[in-house]
């Protein structure tokens, strides 16, 4: 079972596709932790989050919801861009 770490909304960086993508994030993270997201389903939300992300001016978001998504279209866990991806967040004021 993958476990997401959360963002934890700790001022910096934001827009609103960040802020977006991040709170998509924050969703997945609590319903992976509760064990409802299937792996098909994983993807699918990684790609909307990548998506919602690709539009921001936060680089930090944008490049890690991309490797996030990448990581979860090839069937890795995902650690690293996990990891990324929670660090980016964490600076995005939600």
């Amino acid at each position: 079972m993958l476990v997401l770490a959360a963002c934890s909304a700790e001022g910096g960086d934001q827009d609103a596709s960040a802020k977006q993508a991040c709170r998509k994030f924050q969703s997945l993270a609590q319903d992976s932790s509760d064990g409802v997201v299937t792996p098909d389903e994983m993807t699918d939300r990684a790609r909307a989050i990548y998506e919602t992300a690709q539009v921001s001016e936060n680089v930090a978001v944008s490049g890690a919801s991309q490797r996030f998504a990448a990581a979860m279209a090839q069937g890795d866990d995902g650690v690293a861009a996990i990891e990324d991806l929670a660090a980016a967040c964490d600076k995005v004021d939600l």
